[in-house]
């Protein structure tokens, strides 16, 4: 979580595929600036042991959302975004 973000408590119950309890430790409000200056906003739930971001449908609709799934992209309120994997690479 980046430095200046605060952490609300969440009572937010979460399991995985195979049912395993998720521990969420809370929830906070964020915004990001797209490469063209486009201004995104969500929610997100801080989910111990998990490091990579889930984008909810709420939030792919607000931002009127496409996956781009063969230019390993995604497109946010009409701007590409690249998709990377974990290392940072490009997909392949």
């Amino acid at each position: 979580m980046a430095e200046g973000m605060v952490l609300q408590p969440c009572g937010t119950a979460l399991m995985a595929a195979d049912h395993t309890p998720l521990i969420v430790e809370g929830q906070m409000n964020f915004g990001a600036f797209l490469e063209d200056g486009t201004r995104v906003c969500g929610e997100a739930l801080i989910i111990k042991g998990i490091t990579e971001p889930m984008l909810g449908m709420p939030f792919l609709r607000r931002n009127s959302a496409d996956w781009v799934l063969g230019g390993n992209s995604i497109v946010l309120s009409g701007v590409r975004v690249p998709v990377y994997a974990r290392d940072d690479s490009p997909t392949q």
